[in-house]
């Protein structure tokens, strides 16, 4: 079944949105489609190429990096570039909040988001976030991307560092426990190890975006 993704009105109003190049524009959405039912996709630019851009000459590898840097008015990318084993992917952040993938789609055959990333500065809110080529090094400067690159990656920050960040940004750590408590009792098949915590922290809403969280009451 053909992929059909969603783009909403509120699209073209976006200031990070608008900052972007007309042609990144059309390389981000075109993502969407090329992305599988969890929005992830492998982190190929020639492949992207062919893809979205099969007429004109861009440089996809660069449009990627452009995309995985925090945005303007926001402490996230449009998109993480990590690797798992050694292989390179690609993850649409936000991915339900804007698509709405057909129940039909074939479940996503990429691995999740692991933790692993070359990150060299934190961002203002003390959490690691990738920014620009540094997820992929020793890529040859075709322009494409591709070369004989290998994923070189960090070691992700302790629990107790992710803890520190997340109380000095005022999160209430056993609230958060608890939620993901409640959640892996939900998926038996998930495992609580010390890098799931950090992907939990790093991914709640009131971690990342300031949101507020309503309290959980034992």
């Amino acid at each position: 079944m053909a992929r059909i993704r969603y783009l909403k009105p509120d699209f073209f109003k976006d200031e990070d949105i608008a900052a972007l190049p007309f042609w990144i524009r059309i390389l981000y959405t075109g993502l969407w489609v090329m992305a599988d039912k969890e929005g992830r996709l492998e982190d190929r630019p020639r492949r992207i190429k062919a893809e979205i851009f099969p007429y004109d000459r861009v440089d996809v590898a660069k449009g990627l990096d452009i995309l995985s840097r925090q945005k303007n008015n926001s402490s996230r990318p449009f998109i993480l570039r990590y690797c798992v084993d050694g292989e390179r992917y690609v993850q649409i952040l936000k991915w339900h909040d804007h698509q709405r993938p057909h129940h039909t789609e074939s479940p996503s055959r990429i691995p999740l988001f692991n933790g692993e990333l070359t990150v060299k500065q934190p961002l203002s809110n003390g959490y690691p976030t990738p920014t620009s080529s540094e997820l992929v090094v020793n890529v040859n400067g075709d322009g494409d991307g591709e070369g004989n690159g290998e994923c070189h990656t960090d070691k992700p920050s302790t629990i107790e560092t992710i803890e520190k960040k997340a109380r000095e940004r005022g999160v209430d750590w056993e609230d958060e426990i608890k939620r993901m408590d409640i959640w892996l009792a939900k998926h038996p098949h998930r495992k609580k190890t010390d890098r799931f915590i950090m992907n939990w922290m790093m991914r709640a809403d009131v971690v990342v975006a300031g949101k507020p969280r309503r309290r959980i009451v034992s």
